[in-house]
């Protein structure tokens, strides 16, 4: 197994979620597939996919998973209604929530790390600021 596999245990909710508005994000971003399941379920599916990309936003946000997704996902939902405009939106949506789907949570760096980047970056700001000067 390769070292930046994903393996399924290392998939959180937030992942599983985005997999699932991805599914309806690409079934409603096939051309004529998309506007007849909108049309057929009377602008229902929007209001599903809306509310399966906020709480995938909100798990994203506690896992601190990718948020670009659910994002769009809102966004196209939100615009469905609007034919040519809700496709790409969907489209769009979709990539990024598959994208997102297997994304691995992205963890905080660790605390010594942090310091020792500000300490850097101090530094250099001080060469520069006396390099400035003389």
């Amino acid at each position: 197994m390769e070292k930046n596999s994903i393996k399924v245990n290392d998939l959180t909710l937030s992942n599983y979620l985005m997999m699932a508005a991805a599914v309806l994000e690409t079934i409603l971003g096939i051309p004529v597939l998309g506007g007849l399941v909108v049309i057929m379920t009377v602008w229902t599916i929007l209001i599903v996919t809306l509310a399966l990309n906020v709480v995938s936003l909100v798990y994203a946000i506690k896992e601190k998973n990718q948020i670009v997704g659910p994002i769009l996902g809102i966004a196209a939902a939100v615009v469905g209604w609007i034919p040519f405009v809700a496709l790409i939106m969907h489209i769009i949506a979709a990539v990024f929530n598959w994208m997102g789907a297997f994304n691995k949570v992205r963890g905080v760096e660790p605390e010594t790390e942090v310091k020792s980047k500000v300490e850097t970056a101090e530094v250099e700001k001080v060469e520069v600021e006396t390099k400035s000067e003389a």
